[in-house]
């Protein structure tokens, strides 16, 4: 996933882990607990909610 999303750059453990929690922050309400995005332990992330068009 690292590579495919930035393939020419170097890359570091934490980056995507960074990337993810700044997109959290702009995405989801700490108030009233909204999450878009899970941590699937040893595994990555994934979308909670189905996406609409």
């Amino acid at each position: 996933l690292l590579r495919r999303i930035w393939p020419l750059e170097e890359i570091f453990e934490d980056t995507l882990r960074v990337h993810i929690h700044r997109l959290r922050q702009k995405i989801e309400n700490k108030a009233s607990g909204v999450k878009y995005v899970g941590t699937e332990r040893s595994i990555g992330y994934r979308f909670l909610v189905k996406a609409q068009m």
